[in-house]
């Protein structure tokens, strides 16, 4: 019996490497979001839902009156996307975890060039350099658990971004290839 609604799926033949795998998976996540929780033991987690984004696009006006004043009127709605998104993984890690996850990236970027940087290195590094998306101490130490959530999260989705934009084009370096292991561990893989 076929299920009642269509999702789109990216086939992956099943020679294909490993670092296809991990940017095929990478390139399926849309955003990702940071919620502050607690553990098992009282201590501050930070849980990271990874969203598949989905939009797709109906050819057929609606009429949904939204007002009262709207609902005397016929008028098709002019938002005709149906936009929507599923949890493909949710992985708890506390505050080391992402600062981990900065400082392993930009050891592997900055070690993988002797002299001039790739352009998805420079990206990384001149992304990594704002304070505002820093996961540090200053941070942990200052900053309410509303900023840490949403720094968290920029971060996190400014990585993504990079690695997803960048990884488009050929490999150019090993900095590009662990930075995409690395990341695909941090948002995939419950330590």
């Amino acid at each position: 019996m076929l299920p009642n609604t269509l999702t789109p799926a990216f086939i992956v033949p099943g020679a294909a490497s490993q670092r296809l795998r991990l940017f095929t998976a990478l390139k399926n996540i849309g955003f990702v979001e940071v919620k502050s929780a607690v553990g098992n033991e009282g201590e501050r987690m930070y849980a990271i839902e990874s969203h598949e984004y989905a939009s797709t696009t109906s050819r057929i006006p609606t009429a949904v009156p939204t007002t009262m004043q709207d609902r005397s009127s016929t008028q098709p709605s002019r938002d005709c996307t149906a936009q929507s998104n599923r949890v493909v993984a949710r992985v708890e890690r506390d505050y080391s975890a992402f600062d981990d996850l900065r400082l392993n990236v930009f050891f592997v970027v900055r070690s993988a060039h002797y002299r001039a940087y790739c352009d998805f290195c420079r990206s990384v590094v001149s992304s990594f350099d704002t304070a505002k998306n820093r996961p540090g101490t200053v941070l942990r130490l200052l900053g309410s658990d509303r900023k840490i959530v949403q720094t968290f999260t920029k971060f996190l989705n400014t990585l993504l971004g990079i690695v997803k934009h960048n990884e488009a084009a050929a490999l150019e370096c090993n900095g590009q290839d662990q930075a995409c292991v690395l990341l695909h561990a941090f948002l995939f893989k419950q330590e």
